[in-house]
C-alpha cells in the first residue's frame, strides 16, 4: 500500500525525487520573486557611488519646510518651490544629489558647498503636462554629508482639467471658419 502511495506522489529520476509539495515549493518561491521585484521601490538604497560622499566631514542640515502644498493647479501648468535649508554644523555641507520619485517633478540645489551658518536652497518644479486630474503626492530624497544622510522633501499638488475653449472641438483642434 505504501509503495502505491509513494508512486502517486512522486517519480524518481536519479538521485530526485519529483514531489507535488516541492514543485509547489519551487512554484510558490518563482512567483514571490517575481511579484516581489517588480515593484519599483521609490525609498533610498544605499548606492556604491555614494561611498565616496562619504569623504567629507559630517555636518547638519535643518530645512525650514519639508513640505510644500502648490494647491490647485491646471492640466499642463508648471508650478516649482524653493525649500531653503540652513547648515548648522561646524563643517561645510554639500548636496550630492537629490532625486525625485516622478518624472514630473524635476529638481535643482546649491551645487557649492554650504558653509556653517550660511543658507542653500532645494528647487523643486512640478509639470502637470499630460497630468491626468487628481490629487499627487511626490517624494524628494536629498543625500548629502549630513547625519542623517538621507533627508525627504515632500510636494503636494491638485491637478484639475483644463476648460475647452468655445472655439475648440473635442479633439482640441480649433474650428476652421
Amino acid at each position: 500500500m505504501s509503495n502505491e502511495l509513494d508512486s502517486k506522489n512522486y517519480q524518481k529520476k536519479g538521485n530526485f525525487r519529483l514531489t507535488i509539495q516541492n514543485v509547489f515549493f519551487v512554484a510558490s518561491c518563482f512567483l514571490f520573486l517575481l511579484v516581489g521585484t517588480s515593484c519599483k521601490d521609490t525609498g533610498y538604497k544605499e548606492d556604491p557611488k555614494d561611498a565616496k560622499f562619504d569623504t567629507l566631514a559630517q555636518t547638519k542640515i535643518e530645512f525650514l519646510e519639508k513640505f510644500h502644498d502648490f494647491g490647485t493647479i491646471k492640466q499642463g501648468e508648471i508650478v516649482n518651490h524653493n525649500f531653503k535649508f540652513k547648515n548648522i554644523g561646524r563643517k561645510p555641507l554639500k548636496i550630492y544629489r537629490v532625486k525625485t520619485s516622478c518624472g514630473c517633478t524635476t529638481p535643482d540645489w546649491s551645487k557649492e558647498l554650504v558653509q556653517p551658518g550660511s543658507v542653500g536652497f532645494i528647487r523643486v518644479e512640478y509639470s502637470a503636462v499630460n497630468r491626468e486630474p487628481g490629487d499627487y503626492n511626490k517624494k524628494v530624497t536629498v543625500i548629502s554629508n549630513t547625519s542623517p544622510k538621507v533627508n525627504e522633501l515632500r510636494i503636494k499638488v491638485q491637478v484639475i482639467k483644463t476648460k475647452k475653449k468655445d472655439n475648440e472641438e473635442d479633439n482640441g483642434d480649433k474650428l476652421i471658419n
